[in-house]
């Protein structure tokens, strides 16, 4: 087809009123436009590991999954779609653009600059974990556990976000505490912290593709040997929250819970989508949250909003050799 047909532009509103929108299992609506190279039932699956219970927080909004999604202004309403993937256009593009129509909180999600379906997936949960977040706020339950474990010195952080509120935070918290702390997390990490470093996520009921799942930030690993080179342990020991927990918050905790909730919701339904090796989210900007901590969140996660009946949600430790 020739690329002029598929590369032409139109308003995000033109798409978000002409494509009809279906509604999945879990009751999120959503649709594709255009030449996504997505196939049906892979987005579906996608679509349906958000947990019912995050689903309906999230009334009022409708993802797209779109080919290109371009806005090179501050304003939503100039937010264009291609219908299919030029490199011009693909230079202009961005992950994902929001758009306020017709009530509708729209969200455009450029699947063609996404490398692989993870990348794909983990842009999708990213902004449902973020919206759950303005939707419904930070469960108390969360920041006690996360707030304990930033006093407590665990290593690293989800995203540069929370790595860099945390530390604010922290400075904030009183200087014999914030002085501990850094140099706990920054080298004389505990010896539990780094135990479960060959952490892996499984949920999938999906047969995964054998090739390399490699995106911008993060990589997954879904070859079925993953399974075979794990060894189930006792779960590592949680950080208990101190006293009663998180009573009165500062701006500079707020933005911690809320980076650090917003993560730990996309990891958590990302590992429901498909098998991951928790090692493979590492990043250079920032030093990863020990595998452990991740886990006692991830356990939360999972408490507080369970998975739909297709989907399971598991931990695996890497057996130590």
């Amino acid at each position: 087809m020739p690329e002029a047909a598929q590369s032409g532009l139109l308003p995000a509103r033109e798409v978000a009123r002409s494509t009809p929108l279906v509604t999945a299992a879990n009751g999120l609506p959503y649709a594709s436009f255009g030449y996504t190279e997505v196939p049906a039932d892979s987005l579906k699956h996608i679509v349906e590991a958000v947990p019912p219970a995050v689903a309906a927080a999230l009334a009022g909004h409708a993802y797209y999954f779109v080919p290109l999604a371009i806005g090179e202004t501050a304003d939503a309403a100039d937010t264009e779609i291609a219908r299919g993937f030029t490199n011009d256009l693909g230079d202009r593009a961005t992950c994902h653009r929001n758009l306020l129509n017709d009530g509708v909180e729209c969200t455009f999600i450029s699947a063609r600059l996404m490398q692989d379906r993870f990348a794909l997936a983990f842009e999708f949960f990213i902004n449902i974990g973020h919206q759950l977040v303005d939707a419904a706020g930070v469960p108390k339950r969360f920041q006690d556990l996360a707030w304990a474990q930033a006093r407590a010195g665990v290593r690293g952080e989800t995203s540069q976000d929370a790595y860099e509120a945390r530390v604010r935070a922290l400075e904030l918290s009183g200087p014999a505490t914030f002085s501990e702390t850094l140099a706990t997390s920054n080298g004389a990490t505990p010896a539990r912290s780094e135990r479960g470093a060959g952490l892996s996520l499984f949920g999938s009921r999906e047969a995964q593709s054998p090739q390399s799942l490699r995106s911008r930030a993060f990589k997954s690993r879904t070859e079925g040997a993953i399974a075979e080179s794990l060894l189930s342990e006792a779960e590592a020991p949680g950080v208990a929250p101190e006293g009663d927990g998180v009573t009165g918050t500062s701006e500079e905790q707020d933005a911690f819970f809320e980076a650090a909730f917003a993560d730990t919701m996309a990891i958590y339904m990302l590992s429901l989508a498909m098998d991951l090796d928790y090692a493979d989210l590492r990043e250079r900007e920032y030093p990863l949250l020990a595998a452990p901590a991740l886990a006692d969140r991830l356990r939360l996660a999972s408490e507080l909003f369970p998975p739909a009946a297709s989907y399971e949600f598991a931990i695996r430790y890497r057996r130590r050799h």
